[in-house]
């Protein structure tokens, strides 16, 4: 029987979905989140492997390691994580549910998503006002590009706002594959998932989808310092007019964004904050 290795680390639910995400290159394959409290799976062999690395990210976010110890295999970790999801309501108009919820009537949108661990599930603040944002804002007939799209989930509300084609990139394979499945089960008939960085932004095919249209919305919900990396990236690929949602920062971190972006010509439109976490919307000149 294969052995595992559970670390339970101790962070609030901000932080969790923070590790999931960093953790998850690391071949963890299986979480459980609680109040303040996030179970962390891995083979054995492959945390021994990976362990100075793990190290750096514990550090690097401050979090406590409550317990460490080896398990033997013997129960079903993604099943018992994808039955914690609950579902998420985003004002009257978003519901976000799994496939095992019912669905719910009186929204106007009604994703799907099946919970495989990724990041962008719709609990995190950051995802949530990425939402509400998009409200406020025209896709009709749009490019959408969705970079670190998680599970697909911005991607997802793009299509049902009207944009005419959405592009999900993210660099993690277990993100790229969960949000091929979620384009899937809501029917997505205009979307591109695409597996890498920000360097696919200049590659031929991910052009041949994005240049014919005039009219671009970026979605960028990653942190604080890939979106200082890409801010001049996503300059080059929007035209004027076009606007720029990001976030995955804190309330602190919104005048560096905007100093980077002020750089680039961006203009600064408005920011929302829930719990410190902060979402901004720049308008390419």
């Amino acid at each position: 029987m294969e052995k595992y290795t559970e670390l339970v680390f101790e962070a609030d639910n901000e932080i969790q979905e923070l590790l999931v995400a960093e953790l998850s290159p690391l071949n963890f394959d299986s979480f459980t989140q609680e109040d303040n409290r996030l179970m962390a799976y891995s083979l054995s062999e492959d945390y021994a492997v990976n362990q100075s690395s793990i190290d750096e990210i514990v550090q690097r976010y401050g979090v406590k390691l409550l317990s460490f110890k080896e398990i033997e295999n013997n129960v079903n970790w993604n099943k018992e994580w994808e039955e914690s999801f609950q579902p998420i309501v985003i004002g009257n108009e978003i519901y976000v549910r799994a496939q095992f919820h019912e669905t719910k009537q009186g929204f106007k949108h009604e994703i799907i998503i099946q919970p495989k661990m990724s990041f962008g599930t719709g609990h995190h603040e950051t995802t949530q006002l990425m939402m509400e944002l998009m409200l406020e804002h025209n896709f009709m007939d749009a490019a959408c590009l969705d970079m670190g799209c998680g599970t697909g989930v911005l991607a997802i509300l793009a299509e049902q706002l009207g944009a005419a084609h959405t592009i999900a990139v993210d660099y993690d394979s277990w993100c790229f594959e969960n949000t091929q499945e979620n384009f899937e089960i809501n029917g997505m008939k205009h979307a591109t998932a695409v597996l890498g960085d920000a360097q696919v932004l200049s590659d031929p095919e991910f052009l041949d989808l994005w240049m014919p249209f005039n009219k671009r919305v970026i979605l960028s919900n990653i942190t604080k310092n890939y979106n200082l990396e890409n801010i001049s990236i996503y300059h080059q690929i929007a035209q004027p007019g076009n606007i720029i949602l990001i976030s995955g920062f804190y309330e602190d971190d919104l005048q560096d964004l905007r100093n980077e972006a002020a750089i680039y010509g961006l203009i600064f439109v408005k920011s929302k904050v829930r719990n410190n976490w902060c979402a901004a919307v720049f308008l390419q000149q």
